[in-house]
């Protein structure tokens, strides 16, 4: 039965503890930070919430995007407009000061060549005050045509026009009824004004577009001679209002002295209107009440900002005028007041969803502190298992703040580092089946059919006579490398390093099918790396290495040979020094690969063979059948 501690009292050192930034606490005091922490938190989060976000603020905040909206408007109407006022006040200097002639053809290039300037250009166009009149315009289908009207010929009109894009000029004769341009707007602007100004919008000449018209007197002998207009599209502001982001029911506009609407997006309301071809939209349409309203409300007021009602609902509103065409225009941004508040009822929810956590949280507070305990103790587990399949490859990353915990992960990875170091002298696979099985380490032997592998460098002792020891030996290890990976590679067990030899196994500590396979591969894999690395040892200046080796197969005591205090893991027998003895007798027949009968038969369907003859190995009285293994 286990027994039920209390919780004891915080005491003065704990907190000690925790100023320093490196110290890792216990469990128990990993619970008590827990469960304070999570109060905190929780409280922070609900005063913290409620207090931050506010209906002012963000009233605040919207009335800043909507007056910046504004000023975005402000501007590129600001901007247009005085490029067109520009460009009308520059021409007539030039006609008044004669750079620029009246005659027919010259003033027609120039229009021209003013409309492909501005994009925004509709007409551009040069009266004298009787009436005579030189009007380049855009036409619907891209083309410029040039009408020049003549008031002593009422019924002909030549038309010139000229293609934007491959600047064709042809020649036609139309006849309509007698246009008078001392009719329009912009004539009569001047009549009056005797100054450069705006006229109202309007239908521009055949009713095609509708737009505003910056009229310049031309002067000559202190008297207005002529008048030169340029005609501007406001369907560029339609645009340019479109692609303003207020929110999700925003919209902007801009009113003329009329209350009829300049520019509006295509957006709701407006794209609920249904209107005739060139009709101007009264903001007293049926559709638009809300415009209406909050325009009333501009009217009284005089207020740029303010908030009302409409239809239950709560709205946002700017005015800003236009200092363009005698302030008669007003750019105007409303909103629904809700897409900026709603954020609130986010926050109440939120807050009751905090309130509703919180209480889950108390009740599962126990359940949670093991989940955080359990956790990181898996992956240990896991690294542990690993360990006894003497799998040290991988390293398991995470960090805990319980003290228990990261001790136990750094003994399990400075165990690791000590098996990786062990394996290095140890044959792997020992090392695993000893882990494995829980099998006491001891002097002993078992009678095991094994290949073996001798590999010897011909001619090293010539090789090493004048050599830099230091440099021999960085050369020598380099083979090594290279040796030893391929032998283990093929599931091969190196028993050790004689010198410049190598002695390798297969079939021991764990048995393998087809160990002579095996060997036969690694022996042609390391012939024809050591050939590439002897090639790189060439261009270096360093002598070439030249491997003989040697392979048997047969039965061979195997197992722990040495005293109690130092063991090593070998094989030992008539086997062994067979191989032995077949690597040298590559000098003999100048070979590099030597085979015994025993190994050829299990390899001669995979490898091709050549018979050298039969020796007499020594130590043996029986001749045996040698190869040379080729490929």
């Amino acid at each position: 039965m286990h027994r039920k501690k209390q919780v004891p009292g915080i005491k003065t050192s704990f907190f000690s503890k925790l100023i320093h930034s490196n110290h890792r606490i216990s469990l128990r005091e990993s619970i008590l930070i827990v469960f304070i922490a999570l109060m905190s938190i929780i409280t922070i989060v609900i005063i913290g919430v409620r207090s931050i976000v506010y209906e002012k603020e963000l009233t605040y905040t919207a009335s800043s995007i909507m007056l910046n909206v504004s000023n975005n408007i402000l501007n590129e109407l600001d901007t247009q407009l005085n490029e067109i006022e520009r460009l009308g006040n520059f021409s007539a200097q030039l006609l008044q000061w004669d750079v620029l002639n009246h005659e027919q053809f010259n003033q027609m290039h120039y229009n021209i060549h003013l409309i492909k300037m501005n994009r925004l250009l509709q007409g551009a166009y040069l009266s004298d005050m009787d009436g005579n009149l030189i009007y380049s315009r855009k036409a619907q289908d891209g083309t410029i045509v040039t009408e020049i009207i003549k008031q002593k010929t009422p019924h002909s009109t030549p038309q010139y026009y000229e293609s934007i894009h491959d600047h064709i000029v042809r020649l036609d004769h139309s006849h309509f009824e007698q246009f008078d341009p001392r009719n329009r707007p912009w004539f009569t602007l001047i009549e009056n004004t005797h100054q450069a100004g705006w006229t109202d919008i309007y239908p521009f000449y055949q009713g095609e577009r509708w737009g505003v018209t910056y009229a310049t007197p031309v002067f000559g002998n202190k008297k207005i001679i002529g008048i030169f207009a340029l005609d501007l599209e406001l369907n560029f502001l339609n645009d340019f209002l479109t692609k303003q982001n207020i929110s999700q029911h925003g919209f902007s506009f801009i009113l003329n002295q009329d209350l009829n609407l300049v520019a509006f997006p295509n957006q709701w309301p407006f794209n609920q209107i249904k209107k005739a071809p060139h009709q101007l939209i009264n903001i007293a349409h049926s559709s638009l009440p809300l415009i209406s309203k909050s325009h009333l409300i501009y009217q009284k007021t005089k207020q740029l900002e303010f908030e009302f009602e409409h239809d239950g609902k709560e709205y946002l509103a700017t005015y800003q005028p236009s200092n363009h065409i005698d302030e008669k225009w007003l750019i105007g941004v409303i909103a629904e007041k809700n897409d900026f508040t709603s954020v609130i009822k986010k926050v109440n929810r939120i807050t009751f969803v905090i309130c509703l956590i919180f209480l889950i949280f108390g009740i599962a507070l126990i359940s949670m502190i093991v989940s955080r305990i359990v956790k990181p103790l898996k992956f240990l587990i896991e690294d542990t298992e690993k360990i006894k399949n003497f799998d040290l490859k991988e390293n398991i990353q995470f960090s805990s703040h319980i003290k228990e915990i990261n001790m136990l992960h750094d003994a399990l990875e400075s165990m690791k580092y000590g098996l990786k170091q062990f394996q290095k002298y140890v044959p792997k696979d020992l090392v695993r089946q000893l882990i494995e099985t829980g099998q006491e380490t001891k002097i002993g032997g078992a009678r095991k059919e094994l290949t073996c592998f001798f590999s010897d460098i011909e001619n090293f002792t010539t090789i090493a006579e004048g050599r830099d020891p230091d440099e021999l030996m960085v050369q020598l290890c380099e083979y090594f490398e290279v040796v030893s990976n391929i032998i283990l590679e093929n599931k091969g067990t190196i028993d050790k390093y004689i010198g410049d030899s190598v002695m390798a196994f297969w079939g021991a500590p764990i048995p393998i099918k087809h160990p002579s396979m095996h060997a036969a591969k690694a022996a042609l894999l390391s012939v024809k790396a050591i050939d590439e690395l002897n090639q790189r040892f060439q261009k270096e200046g360093k002598p070439c290495f030249h491997t003989r080796i040697g392979i048997h197969e047969g039965d061979a005591i195997v197992g722990n040979l040495g005293s109690s205090e130092r063991l090593n893991y070998t094989a030992l027998g008539d086997t062994i020094n067979i191989a032995s003895r077949l690597e040298g007798i590559n000098k003999t027949y100048h070979t590099h690969i030597i085979v015994s009968e025993a190994v050829y038969e299990n390899i001669k369907e995979t490898y091709d063979c050549r018979l050298l003859g039969s020796v007499t190995v020594k130590g043996r009285h029986h001749e045996i059948q040698i190869y040379e293994l080729l490929n």
